[in-house]
């Protein structure tokens, strides 16, 4: 009995190792087997020794089919590595390995070595040189390939990034935007930076400054409205400018100087900017007629005018005692008279406090002296009698003392007494041809003075360049006067008396008339602009051209088209017109408005049509009803009114509410497919059969639908599908046998070994210990697993779960067992 066990457990020992591998087509696999089955018959027969000897022999076949099964697994480990070599050349192909680097070459000489090897059967060779590639190709090396080609799509990344920032900053200096907004100025930074980065290969950091490009100068309409708001900044500078200037001009500002003049080409430049869509440099502009017209010019303008006014009354107070008698050589005229000189200086000087002090001082003088009848000469430009030839003796003998006036200008009488001979002359009188050349620029600087009166009642404007050259050759005579330059001063008078002919004067009025209408055209301009009119509209743009060309028939003594092209404008754009204008444009802009909106409702409805939402849903039949208004109240002309019902269809029928739907059908979808897939697992008994997949599959399903009532669709979907996947392998079986009755030996080779490979009861033999722990308290010897005897029946116990049921039978088809169903 002993021998026969031998032998059978040598035939187990072949058989294990016969099944061990899957290498069986050998030769020697072939012996062994033939061995075995001699070794099997002469057992039956009762040939015991000759069994030992064949049971020998397969043995001895069995360890050479091991050496060749060695050598196939040689075999299969260098083919493995043949394929991990291909796929890490492959790999480093794929991250930009340059195929002439020292790296690529060997390595693609090591694979085809090892190819070479493989295809002579030199298995642990062809494994070396393909492991080779793997060294050569190291981690490391690979590591520093994906860095660098990582490095280079971040430079396409950044180049991308680059092309967006530069396509915000066009889209806003399209809507307007300069570099006198710090927002664009901030974004051209941000855009320069990147570039410099990106020339440097600091690609992250490009990447951040474009996004901030794109940051700062998004979305268009936030640039539209800063634009928008920039111009209506720049409008209210520029009317504050103007509103300067009048003040000023109504304070006495002499327009033909500093600052004033200054001033209003600054105002004239901040009008065209404004009109040219220079906002920054408008508001700018305007800001320095505020600066130059400031508090502190207005009180000198007040300063001057309360000096102006005391100088005038110093020098009538100063007539008026003179020609009532009073001695300019008495020492209280004299005083007077040197506080009065004092006071014209002062005012030269631009002093006017002081000069409107020493005005004052005059008046406080002479407020005593006994004035009798006197008579206001100030204005007068006296007459020396040493011309005349007459005598008065009641006149007593004086000289000309040279007195001016504020500009300088002559008001006293020359007392030289005629009847005297030259000899008799008291000292310090003056040449006869010095009063004769004092005399003539007298009467020259007269007729100049009442020539300019004469024009400025005619009409004569202070805007007109005549005006501006007769007053400075007048001022010019007085001051050349004063200063003893007789002749100069003749010549200077003479010269406003030759330029205010009534051809000058006409065109000096041509010319005044066209300025002032283009100053109101100007105005008629800003005003709009305050107003808020689209500068795009129709009639603003003529209204521009029409004072482009005024100016520039202005700019060529073009005095009537200047007048005629200003009148343009300000028919255009009136007060009437530009109310009518923005009615028009309100009205046109609601319509449009309207119109848009109302095609955005309908678009909205037709978008939900489309992605299923049905005609009886709530919300859809809400949308619906505003929507029906809303085309009413636009062809009504309630286009406020259309507008708010449309923009309720958008609201009802948002993005997320169209989404919410769609992800809501889907889920319902998912869900019922998976509720599907579950009753069927339920009809062939899934939960016996395949009891880890039904499971999974019950809990995602449950899942599924707390997601849906969470209205969490998306997840639900995902949750009903791995629902699905879970089932997707079950069908109808017959049970796995849970009992298996021993058969003979030589019929079927049976062992624990054996019977647990076998595919319908855990289709692996080193699972066979489960087999032999539920069964040891029934075999021959219960410490001995290698001993079962026919006839046994052999209980296979479930491990994972699985239904088993009956007993194995070779006519029933079973199912190959899974561990993981």
């Amino acid at each position: 009995m002993r021998k026969i066990v031998s032998i059978i457990a040598a035939l187990c020992i072949v058989a294990t190792t016969l099944f061990a591998v899957s290498y069986t087509n050998n030769t020697y696999h072939k012996l062994a087997e033939e061995y075995t089955e001699k070794a099997e018959k002469a057992l039956d027969a009762g040939y015991y020794e000759l069994a030992e000897e064949y049971a020998a022999e397969a043995k001895k076949n069995a360890a050479l089919s091991e050496e060749f099964i060695a050598m196939m697994m040689a075999k299969t480990a260098a083919e493995e590595s043949i394929e991990a070599a291909k796929a890490r050349i492959d790999y480093a192909s794929k991250q930009g390995a340059d195929p002439e680097s020292r790296q690529m070459k060997s390595a693609l000489s090591y694979l085809n070595q090892a190819e070479s090897d493989f295809s002579d059967e030199n298995y642990e060779s062809a494994k070396t040189n393909a492991d080779r590639v793997m060294a050569v190709l190291s981690d490391d090396y690979l590591a520093e390939l994906a860095a660098k080609k990582a490095a280079e799509d971040a430079k396409v990344n950044a180049a991308t990034a680059l092309e967006r920032a530069k396509a915000a900053i066009d889209a806003a200096e399209e809507a307007g935007m300069d570099d006198t907004y710090p927002v664009y100025n901030a974004a051209q930074e941000a855009y320069t930076s990147a570039l410099k980065n990106f020339e440097d290969e600091n690609y992250a950091d490009s990447i951040e400054d474009s996004e901030k490009v794109v940051d700062l100068l998004t979305p268009p309409e936030k640039i539209a409205e800063m634009v928008e708001s920039a111009k209506q900044e720049a409008a209210e500078a520029v009317e504050r400018a103007r509103e300067a200037l009048e003040r000023a001009e109504a304070a006495g500002a002499d327009k033909s100087r500093d600052p004033y003049k200054t001033a209003l080409e600054d105002y004239q430049k901040a009008v065209d900017e404004l009109n040219e869509g220079k906002y920054k440099a408008a508001k700018d502009d305007a800001q320095k007629v505020l600066d130059a017209l400031d508090d502190d010019y207005f009180d000198v303008l007040d300063a001057k005018t309360a000096a102006e006014e005391a100088i005038g009354k110093a020098k009538a107070r100063l007539d008026e005692v003179a020609a009532n008698g009073m001695s300019e050589d008495d020492p209280l005229y004299q005083d007077a008279k040197d506080y009065y000189d004092q006071a014209v200086q002062d005012f030269a000087d631009g002093a006017y406090a002081d000069a409107k002090d020493n005005a004052e001082q005059v008046i406080a003088l002479l407020a005593d002296v006994k004035d009798g009848k006197s008579e206001d000469v100030s204005d007068e430009v006296p007459v020396d009698k040493e011309e005349t030839g007459k005598t008065d003796e009641s006149e007593t003998d004086g000289t000309d003392t040279g007195k001016e006036g504020e500009t300088g200008e002559p008001v006293t009488e020359d007392v030289a007494d005629t009847g005297k001979t030259d000899s008799e002359s008291t000292e310090g009188s003056e040449s006869a041809d010095e009063n004769a050349a004092r005399a003539a620029a007298r009467d020259a600087i007269a007729k100049a003075k009442a020539a300019i009166a004469a024009a400025e009642k005619a009409g004569l404007s202070p805007n007109s360049d005549l005006y501006h050259k007769v007053n400075n050759d007048y001022e010019k005579a007085v001051k050349a006067y004063g200063n003893g330059e007789y002749g100069p001063a003749k010549d200077y008078a003479d010269s406003v008396v030759a330029a205010l002919t009534d051809e000058a004067l006409a065109e000096a009025r041509k010319q005044a008339e066209a300025a002032e209408a283009i100053a109101a055209a100007r105005e008629r301009i800003v005003a709009a602009n305050a107003a808020g009119l689209d500068t795009s509209y129709e009639p603003y743009k003529e209204a521009i051209a029409y004072y482009r060309e005024a100016q520039k028939a202005f700019a060529e003594g073009d005095w009537d088209a200047a007048i005629e092209n200003a009148g343009k404008v300000k028919d255009l754009l009136s007060d009437e017109a530009i109310d009518n204008l923005l009615n028009e444009s309100d009205e046109d802009s609601a319509r449009s408005s309207a119109e848009g909106k109302l095609a955005a409702a309908r678009e909205r409805l037709d978008y939900a049509e489309n992605a299923g939402v049905p005609a009886t849903d709530s919300t859809y039949k809400a949308a619906l009803a505003y929507y029906d208004r809303a085309l009413s109240e636009f062809e009504n002309g309630y286009y406020d009114d259309s507008i708010g019902d449309s923009e309720q269809v958008l609201q009802l029928l948002s993005d997320d509410f169209i989404n919410n739907f769609l992800a809501r059908g889907e889920a319902e979808k998912a869900i019922a497919a998976a509720k599907e897939r579950i009753d069927y697992a339920d009809s062939i008994n899934a939960a016996r059969d395949f009891p880890i997949a039904y499971n999974a599959a019950k809990a995602y399903y449950a899942q599924a639908l707390n997601d849906y009532n969470a209205e969490l669709y998306e997840k639900a979907v995902a949750d009903a599908n791995k629902a699905i996947d879970a089932l997707s392998e079950i069908h109808e079986m017959i049970p796995l046998p849970k009992f298996y009755i021993v058969r003979p030996w030589a019929e079927t080779k049976d062992c624990f070994w054996n019977i647990s490979g076998r595919p319908y009861v855990y289709n692996n033999p080193w699972l066979w210990e489960n087999l032999y722990e539920a069964n040891k308290d029934n075999i021959p010897e219960r410490d001995n697993p290698n001993l079962i005897l026919p006839g046994m029946k052999m209980e296979i116990p479930s491990i994972t779960g699985e239904y088993r049921d009956g007993v194995y039978s070779p006519d029933v088809e079973y199912e190959t067992f899974r561990a993981n169903r």
